[in-house]
Formats: C-alpha cells, structure tokens, sequence
C-alpha cells in the first residue's frame, strides 16, 4: 500500500513554500520528485503582499533566507493545526532571535539538509492530519 494512504492521504495537502522564484522551483522540484505530494498542491509564495494565499494550506515550507524578514507575518497566519517548517541550508544560520520566535509553537521544524527536509514535511504531514481529528 502506498505510503501516501497509510498516513492518512497525506498526498492531499496543500503546501504553501515561501521562497523566491529561484528557491520555490528548486523546492518543488525536490519535494514533487518524492511522489508524496502533487506538485499542483504546493502554492508559491514570493513576496510579502502573497502571503495570505497560504490560508488554506496544511503546512508552510519558509526558505529561510528569502523570508527572515517576514517571519512574523507568517507565524500569525500559522494555527495550531498547520505546520511550519523552516529551511535553512548550510551555511545559512537562524539568528537566536529568529529561534526565540520559533520556539514559541508547535508543529514548527528547522532543518538545514534537503533530505532532512522531505523526511520532516513527510513527518509533518501525518502530524497535522491527526491534529486535525
């Protein structure tokens, strides 16, 4: 039986990645190639004034680097059943008052590889389906 539908048809999630373009194709790329998710799910999100698109979506991916700046925008649209994971690839590092705001909730995961990456959206996924039950 397909991964997807022992966890809980996870492969339905909408997943809203916060990158520039650049970032958001690489992203895509490597979380679609899984054939955990379909690609048609992930919405883009490029700018601050595109952040509200991801009001509908289970779990936000936040390429660190392109969105440092806007970290609180994003935690006030996450809930306490969507997830957040934060991806800083090395040597990128989150600065200590960047982790003092993300500590503060749950279902959020900071990850620097992108193997790592798949692994915790996987993880993530199924987290989320059940927070919702």
């Amino acid at each position: 039986i397909p991964v997807s539908i022992r966890a809980g048809r996870i492969r339905h999630n909408r997943v809203a990645i916060f990158a520039d373009s650049n970032h958001y194709n690489e992203l895509k790329s490597s979380l679609g190639s899984t054939k955990l998710f379909r690609e048609a799910n992930f919405v883009e999100i490029n700018t601050t004034g595109d952040i509200a698109a991801c009001e509908d979506c289970d779990v936000f991916v936040m390429y660190w680097a392109d969105f440092e700046n806007d970290i609180d925008a994003i935690l006030s649209r996450k809930t306490a059943r969507k997830g957040l994971i934060v991806y800083a690839p090395f040597p990128i590092q989150v600065p200590p008052a960047g982790m003092n705001k993300l500590k503060n909730y749950n279902f959020v995961t900071l990850t620097n590889f992108r193997g790592r990456l798949i692994t915790d959206l996987l993880a993530m996924a199924i987290a989320i389906r059940y927070a919702k039950k």
